[in-house]
């Protein structure tokens, strides 16, 4: 079921959430939007929902200190849609191959008290919004989420 967009998911929204989850954290936080940068129609709820467990688990992933890079931009389709992308890059520790091939999955968890449901509710959020996530990981050098949606 699609969800009806109820406003627009924005930098300022996704900047004000990083700051305060990575707050005293000792991590570095970098937002970077592209200037002009289009609007994403969206249930603002649900895009704070999804956003924050990317931005919790890169928190808990790099401990008492690293830098998480969140950029944001345009970008087209090969049909010629536009959408907007969002990269959420951490200095973590990286995932191996077998943890990205189960990350989105339901009571998955590399955590001893996660329930395993933060990234699955994620994946779920941005298909509704008709979105789709990327990941980028390897031990030893950060993972990067990217987050494409279809602009407004």
């Amino acid at each position: 079921a699609r969800i009806e967009a109820s406003g627009y998911f924005t930098c300022a929204l996704l900047e004000s959430y990083a700051s305060l989850v990575t707050s005293g954290s000792g991590i570095e936080l970098s937002v970077t939007p592209q200037k002009n940068l289009w609007t994403v129609l969206a249930d603002e709820g649900r895009m704070v929902q999804a956003f924050s467990n990317f931005i919790v688990n890169a928190r808990e992933a790099m401990g008492s200190g690293g830098r998480l890079d969140i950029r944001l931009w345009n970008g087209m389709t090969r049909d010629g849609d536009r959408q907007v992308l969002v990269s959420i890059g951490d200095t973590g520790p990286g995932m191996p191959p077998e943890v990205q091939a189960s990350v989105f999955d339901p009571y998955f968890s590399t955590k001893s008290r996660g329930s395993g449901l933060g990234l699955a509710v994620t994946a779920s959020i941005i298909k509704q919004h008709d979105g789709r996530i990327e990941l980028e990981s390897s031990p030893g050098s950060g993972t990067t989420f990217t987050v494409i949606l279809p602009a407004g």
